[in-house]
């Protein structure tokens, strides 16, 4: 665990000294339809990235989720609870003044806490951190000088072949 923070800090650290000050930045925040490959669960979650130009066409994002599912039938209740981080490069295909294409991968870690309430008097709890990879694809148009409008699709592959996709739209700040 600490090797990968430590690994996600450098590289920050590293992408933000190298980016020249005229390349803009972008800071977004956005509402995602989530499909977990484990039980089969779909819900909603919200997500935040921030992105920065590496070296133009290439980009370094970071980025963070945070879902909750809920599933009843007859036999029990569950909630899924899920906190990702991410960092990920990026090439923009398209990258002018009216619009930006991106597609990436990198690196992801997914917080779950599964909650199982199987009748009245059991339920089983269970939390794990699990480090994985991440790729994605996003297209962002331009409103202003400042504000973008979006969307993203993004597969996280963790161990154990747990799957997460998630396909959202967000607004964002241009920097």
């Amino acid at each position: 665990m600490i090797r990968w923070v430590a690994v996600l800090t450098l590289l920050l650290s590293t992408a933000s000294s190298l980016s020249a000050q005229r390349d803009r930045g972008s800071i977004n925040l956005g509402y995602s339809y989530s499909r977990f490959s484990v039980e089969k669960l779909s819900g909603s979650s919200i997500y935040g990235t921030f992105s920065k130009t590496f070296y133009n066409p290439l980009f370094i994002n970071v980025s963070a989720s945070y879902g909750l599912v809920n599933r009843t039938d007859t036999l029990s209740d569950q909630q899924l609870q899920t906190f990702s981080v991410g960092l990920e490069g990026a090439y923009a295909f398209i990258n002018d003044d009216r619009q930006q294409l991106k597609a990436g991968a990198g690196l992801s870690g997914r917080f779950f806490d599964d909650n199982w309430i199987l009748d009245s008097t059991r339920a089983t709890r269970s939390s794990a951190f699990k480090p994985g990879i991440s790729l994605h694809l996003s297209y962002d148009v331009f409103l202003s000088d400042q504000w973008l409008i979006g969307g993203r699709a993004l597969l996280q592959r963790y161990e154990s072949d747990n799957t997460v996709y998630l396909l959202g739209a967000h607004l964002g700040f241009r920097l």
